[in-house]
C-alpha cells in the first residue's frame, strides 16, 4: 500500500510546474524499481526541463529489465537527439545497457555528435 502512494504521489508531482519537483519525483520514481513507474520515467524524457530528462535517462539506464523492451529502446533512440548534451549523453548510456542491436546505428550517427561528452558515451555504450 505505502509503495502504491509513493507513485501516487510521484506522478502528480511529475505533472506539477515545479521543476525542482519533478526532478526529485523521477528520482524517487527510478529508485522504486517498480515496473508501472517505467511508463513515468520514459514520459519524463519528454519533459520540458532537461535535468528531468537527463536524471529519467539516468533511471532507465538502471533498470535492465524495463530496458529490454522494444518501446522503452525505441523512446531512447528517439531521446538520443535531444537538444541537451546532457540528456543525449546518458542516453546514449541507457541505449548501450540495452544490448539491444537497434541502438546500434544510431549510437554509431552519434559518434560524430558536436560534444566532446556524448562522443565518449556514446563510444563507451558501443563497447557493451
Amino acid at each position: 500500500m505505502l509503495r502504491k502512494l509513493s507513485l501516487f504521489w510521484h506522478a502528480r508531482k511529475l505533472n506539477g510546474t515545479n521543476s525542482e519537483a519533478r526532478r526529485r519525483a523521477v528520482a524517487l520514481l527510478g529508485r522504486l524499481k517498480d515496473p508501472r513507474a517505467f511508463d513515468m520515467l520514459i514520459s519524463a524524457l519528454g519533459d520540458s526541463d532537461a535535468s528531468v530528462r537527463r536524471i529519467a535517462a539516468d533511471a532507465l539506464a538502471e533498470a535492465p529489465d524495463e530496458l529490454r523492451k522494444s518501446r522503452t529502446v525505441d523512446v531512447l533512440i528517439s531521446a538520443l537527439g535531444d537538444p541537451a548534451a546532457d540528456v543525449r549523453a546518458s542516453v546514449a548510456c541507457a541505449l548501450g545497457r540495452s544490448g539491444d542491436n537497434r541502438a546500434v546505428p544510431p549510437l554509431i550517427a552519434a559518434i560524430t555528435d558536436a560534444d566532446e561528452s556524448v562522443r565518449r558515451r556514446v563510444v563507451c555504450s558501443l563497447m557493451w
